[in-house]
């Protein structure tokens, strides 16, 4: 999760305009992006994806219908805006509250409640060698 700071630092723009984007852009969004009053708002590697859509189409002075043709068509699924996300997204994230059965964010681990995120790690990179090298 991000929050509006390091959402305007990532994409290299104000506070003020992720706040605008995700207020005229909802739909494209996270309940996170767009809380209740007097909740944080933050951001999932799925808005940030969205937002460096939106951060590029107002660079090129498109219209808000354009921005959302482009969303509509489904560029924020693009490579090279998923590969920045993932950059920008820690690898261990708590579990959002609104999860429920249509979540398709990332992947659960079973026994992460231990909360040793150094093993966890450790153990994940030991699954990825095992699996390339075919063991």
């Amino acid at each position: 999760m991000a929050t509006i700071s390091e959402v305007a630092r990532i994409l290299g723009v104000d506070r003020d305009s992720v706040k605008g984007w995700a207020t005229e852009f909802p739909e494209y969004l996270s309940l996170l992006a767009n809380p209740k009053k007097g909740q944080e708002r933050t951001f999932t590697e799925a808005d940030l994806c969205v937002l460096a859509v939106i951060a590029e189409e107002v660079e090129m002075d498109s219209e808000p219908d354009d921005v959302r043709y482009a969303l509509n068509s489904g560029r924020q699924f693009e490579e090279p805006f998923l590969e920045s996300a993932r950059l920008h997204s820690p690898l261990f994230q708590d579990l959002p509250e609104e999860i429920d059965e249509t979540w398709q964010h990332g992947v659960l681990i079973g026994g992460m409640a231990c909360r040793n995120l150094p093993e966890v790690a450790r153990a994940y990179n030991n699954s990825v060698v095992c699996v390339r090298s075919g063991s």
